[in-house]
């Protein structure tokens, strides 16, 4: 491997094509863009092979992303990564390391055990076969719109509120990349209002419900509903989504509406001890 160095941000194209390649082999997802994109940006610190097979990157909060194209694997790059990215947690001063086993796979899991890591919680990817779905009737003053840019600030106040970890927040300028991206434009971004008070939001990427949140202050209220309902009733046809068995409302409310889990991905967490 090349001599390591947090200097530069990471290269997207660059990350992205190890991604396909990683893909084809794996037949999962392998990267969260809210950390990529913050890598990006260098709001989080990011390493990446000049030859493009292999990608680390890290947040303050103490979240990895490693990736290891498959000619590599079995070699103890994925190890030497590890090691590079437990070193700049500690030097964060976060108490504890989080990386993804997506899709689940027993070999990431064994790896991440190996080395001190234990399941923190699991992502479900839910899917549901086409019935139909009655569009919701909104109360005075309530209404559903598409995206526009003026929406920006109302929207990235609520996004970010809702956030436990600030680097999962998307920027201003992620949100920009992401409306460029042909599979979600701001057509498919529906804003829920209630008056001039922005109260929820939807995201429709193709079938996948994308971005789904209702404002903490009218949940209970059947808002939520409502919202998932006219996102069903537009898709008219099969839907997935993902949620975590951390958020059993939105686990029950999707299992109401017919979704089942068809796949899934696992935290795993380890502590630190500080020096």
């Amino acid at each position: 491997m090349e001599p390591f160095s947090w200097d530069l941000p990471a290269d997207e194209v660059r990350v992205r094509e190890l991604s396909q390649a990683c893909q084809q082999i794996d037949r999962c997802r392998n990267i969260d863009d809210s950390l990529l994109w913050a890598a990006v940006e260098g709001r989080a610190n990011a390493w990446w092979d000049p030859s493009g097979k292999s990608y680390l990157a890290v947040c303050p909060a103490g979240r990895l992303e490693i990736l290891v194209h498959p000619e590599l694997r079995g070699q103890g790059v994925g190890t030497i990564l590890l090691r590079h990215g437990l070193d700049r947690i500690q030097q964060f001063d976060a108490s504890t390391a989080k990386l993804w086993a997506y899709g689940d796979k027993a070999r990431t899991v064994a790896w991440a055990t190996k080395h001190g890591f234990d399941t923190e919680r699991v992502l479900y990817r839910l899917d549901r076969t086409w019935s139909a779905v009655a569009p919701p009737d909104w109360p005075s003053g309530w209404s559903v719109r598409p995206f526009e840019a003026d929406d920006t600030p109302a929207w990235h106040q609520l996004h970010c509120s809702l956030q436990t970890v600030p680097e999962r927040a998307w920027s201003r300028e992620a949100l920009a990349r992401q409306l460029q991206d042909p599979l979600t434009p701001a057509s498919a971004f529906a804003l829920l209002w209630e008056g001039e008070s922005l109260r929820g939001y939807l995201w429709l990427k193709q079938t996948e419900i994308f971005l789904f949140a209702v404002d903490p202050e009218v949940r209970g209220h059947g808002v939520g509903a409502k919202l998932l309902s006219w996102a069903l009733h537009r898709l008219a046809g099969p839907a997935f989504v993902y949620c975590d068995d951390q958020r059993p409302a939105a686990l029950a409310l999707y299992r109401k509406f017919g979704f089942e889990e068809s796949a899934r991905d696992r935290c795993l967490k380890r502590s630190l001890v500080k020096s």
